[in-house]
Parts: structure tokens; C-alpha cells; sequence
């Protein structure tokens, strides 16, 4: 899979996960296009990356516990331009405080 696939699919899983429009895990992993087990990868990946997601049983969805916001950016570096080449950087914020990853 390509970084950009990847990114892109961190950014859908952030913004259902912050209107707590996920659903289950399998309904959460078809909206995603993906199987259930890629999606519990991808939820460890966030988590490692400090986003406090938690599971209702009453909203049937994934939530953020305390305040999380997935930013990605784009990087450019003048020297790597003259290549073609560009880096995405991701930005987790949590309670205000910012840590790249």
C-alpha cells in the first residue's frame, strides 16, 4: 500500500472517529474498504501515536476519550524539491500539545 493510501485512510478513520460515525469494528472496516484485522492494525497505529480511542457499546462507535486531532502535512525540504521528492509528516495533538511522528 502506498504512503498516500495510507494517510488518507488515517485521515477517514480520524474524522469518523471524531463524529463518532465508526459503528463496530466491521461496519467501521467496511466503511474503510478494508478487512477487520487491517483495521485493528490501523487503530494500534493511532494509538501508538497517543489517540485515546475507546469503544461505546452505546453509541456502538469508536470515540476519542480526551481531545485528539490526526494532522497531516505536507513537508517540503528545498533540497529534496530539485529530486521531486516530498515528505508527509503527521502531527498527533492531544490536550493542546503537539508530538510529529
Amino acid at each position: 500500500m502506498s504512503l498516500l493510501k495510507y494517510l488518507e485512510r488515517a485521515e477517514r478513520m480520524d474524522y469518523l472517529i471524531q463524529h463518532k460515525a465508526t459503528g463496530h469494528a466491521e461496519e467501521f472496516a467496511h466503511k474503510l474498504g478494508i478487512s477487520r484485522s487491517l483495521l485493528m492494525e490501523h487503530l494500534r497505529d493511532l494509538k501508538e501515536l497517543g489517540a485515546p480511542i475507546r469503544f461505546s457499546e452505546i453509541i456502538q462507535s469508536y470515540y476519542y476519550e480526551s481531545a485528539f486531532r490526526l494532522i497531516i502535512r505536507e513537508k517540503r525540504d528545498l533540497e529534496q524539491i530539485n529530486g521531486g521528492f516530498f515528505s508527509m509528516v503527521v502531527f498527533a495533538v492531544q490536550n493542546g500539545r503537539t508530538a510529529a511522528g
